[in-house]
């Protein structure tokens, strides 16, 4: 029997019913029309190996994505495209994203795509996110994408 690919993509309800187990996988995409966190927890299949996820057609409206984090303990880059664009923007999310993280080791940068930055207030709006989560190097929200480096927040260039 051969061995599992590195990377697959499809719907998350693929992932868990597929067998066996998905446990070796390096690269995942969830595409999904719409799909809440609550529905993630009960789909979303362990993948301790995984470094690299991408979420699409997720609704941000439950409370925290720290259940889609327990399932990913390795993720390094975590990419999120949310199901609708909510009118309050980045400012709204990042308080889920503050919360989720705390503690992990392993993620290194997070990209919400769909979400503009026009209601973030730039100086204080990554203000302990260092603290929560040691291992976190960068944040991209919609054209706008930061990196932490001298231990502070700086915007550069997509």
């Amino acid at each position: 029997m051969g061995e599992w690919p590195s990377f697959e993509a499809g719907p998350i309800r693929f992932f868990r019913a597929a067998a066996p187990p998905h446990t070796g996988l390096k690269y995942a995409s969830f595409m999904e029309p719409h799909i809440t966190v609550a529905d993630l927890h009960l789909y979303l299949p362990c993948l301790p190996e995984a470094t690299r996820v991408t979420l699409t057609g997720v609704c941000l409206e439950d409370d925290s994505l720290k259940l889609v984090f327990k399932q990913l303990q390795n993720v390094e880059d975590f990419e999120i495209h949310t199901a609708h664009v909510p009118v309050f923007g980045a400012a709204w999310i990042l308080p889920f994203v503050r919360h989720s993280l705390h503690h992990r080791l392993s993620i290194r940068m997070i990209t919400i795509p769909g979400i503009d930055t026009h209601d973030l207030e730039l100086d204080h709006a990554f203000d302990g996110l260092n603290e929560r989560c040691p291992s976190l190097v960068g944040i991209q929200f919609h054209k706008r994408k930061w990196i932490y480096e001298d231990e502070q927040w700086k915007e550069v260039d997509i």
